[in-house]
């Protein structure tokens, strides 16, 4: 969903960053997502998921920034997926899955501050 829909809803701010007055974007995005329907006495509820991805970028265009978050999301999901079917098919251990969500969802945390902190990198090899 990220990567689909990349290129709508920016908005401009301004901050302060280590004393800085900086501008750049923040992108939020909010998906309904039915899984299923259950019955209870004739009346059909749905269970929903609700998806979100919020993100501020200072250092690049908000959709090429969007796009390279959208698709760590995206090997995440296909990572966890794969997981979860080893998993199933006793081909994996269910323990080693689950500690195995978090480490990646940190590695994907990590790789944002990586791309927002390489503005300050290059400022920092500008004033050496």
């Amino acid at each position: 969903m990220t990567l689909l829909y990349r290129h709508q809803d920016h908005k401009k701010i301004i901050i302060y960053k280590r004393n800085t007055l900086v501008g750049g974007y923040h992108t939020f995005k909010k998906w309904f997502i039915p899984l299923f329907l259950f019955e209870v006495k004739g009346l059909y509820i749905p269970i929903l998921a609700i998806l979100v991805y919020a993100d501020d970028t200072f250092v690049m265009t908000p959709s090429k920034k969007t796009g390279i978050i959208g698709c760590c999301i995206l090997f995440y999901g296909l990572v966890i997926s794969l997981l979860g079917y080893l998993s199933i098919k006793s081909c994996f251990p269910v323990e080693l899955a689950i500690i195995c969500m978090p480490i990646l969802h940190e590695i994907m945390r990590e790789i944002n501050e990586n791309i927002e902190n390489q503005r300050d990198r290059e400022n920092f090899k500008r004033k050496l």
